[in-house]
């Protein structure tokens, strides 16, 4: 069991199940999510478009797709810099996905947000 898993079933959290898979490969339910959070993770995988097309067909009409990540600059911290999406990357392949993206924000020194509506 996981450690996620088995928090939530200290918390009577009945509703809560964990899986394991690729994003690419991975639909877990058809327009079931209220939300679909990608935290610091979209250029991590081998086919971002393919993962926000998988979490396109999960979300609600009414959900919300939520993805932090690193700006595309050099930093200290973080991925290397040519494996970060750039705000512009990041929003097309969320629009070409199916998502109607606002405007990035900034949320601090290091990394953006980009909220977006299926």
């Amino acid at each position: 069991m996981t450690p996620v898993l088995a928090k939530a079933r200290e918390e009577n959290l009945d509703n809560v199940e964990a899986t394991v898979g690729r994003g690419e490969d991975t639909v877990l339910c058809d327009g079931c999510a209220d939300m679909v959070f990608f935290g610091i993770v979209l250029h991590d995988f081998d086919d971002a478009a393919r993962v926000l097309t998988n979490a396109r067909k999960m979300i609600k009409g009414s959900g919300t797709l939520v993805n932090v990540d690193w700006k595309k600059e050099s930093t200290d911290l973080g991925p290397p810099l040519e494996i970060r999406f750039s705000t512009e990357k990041a929003t097309r392949l969320i629009e070409q996905a199916g998502f109607s993206a606002e405007p990035p924000h900034d949320t601090g020194p290091y990394h953006y947000i980009i909220l977006a509506k299926p």
